[in-house]
């Protein structure tokens, strides 16, 4: 086997345990263990408005106040070189307040994908890509919005 294909390997293997490492450090409420996983120049590419490690933390948070339940799961990771892709669901229950709602009681379930870029040994940046509308709807709002 060459050293490029071996690389490569190497490459989609770390990327697949950084993404399964920072899953695990958001479903632990441990915000910290996260700055040891992304790099410096780390941005969450929200569609509309990029957010750094700091702010993701501060809407993690706000998910973690509205949802104290609420666990991602990864249903599929797939990575090649320094790239990968992770189909996951979240689910949840609405018991505190939430972006101004209060809590309604209902439980939740998201679905998305998040593309991730290694770069350095870290997670240089990831994509989300889910209806933010299906949380509203979910919660009785009928704003649209992606995320």
């Amino acid at each position: 086997m060459s050293n490029t294909v071996n690389e490569g390997r190497r490459q989609s293997d770390l990327a697949k345990r950084l993404v399964d490492q920072l899953t695990d450090a958001v479903n632990a409420r441990d915000l910290e263990a996260i700055d040891d996983l992304v790099t410096a120049t780390y941005r969450h590419q929200a569609p509309g408005s990029p957010l750094t490690l700091d702010e993701l933390k501060h809407l993690n948070r706000a998910f973690y106040a509205g949802f104290p339940d609420l666990r991602w799961e990864i249903e599929r990771l797939v990575a090649e070189d320094n790239f990968a892709v992770a189909f996951w669901r979240a689910r949840g229950t609405h018991q505190g307040t939430f972006m101004g709602r209060p809590a309604t009681g209902r439980a939740i379930t998201l679905a998305g994908i998040n593309t991730y870029r290694i770069a350095d040994g870290r997670i240089a940046e990831d994509t989300p890509h889910w209806e933010f509308s299906t949380l509203l709807n979910q919660l009785g709002s009928a704003n649209r919005r992606s995320c």
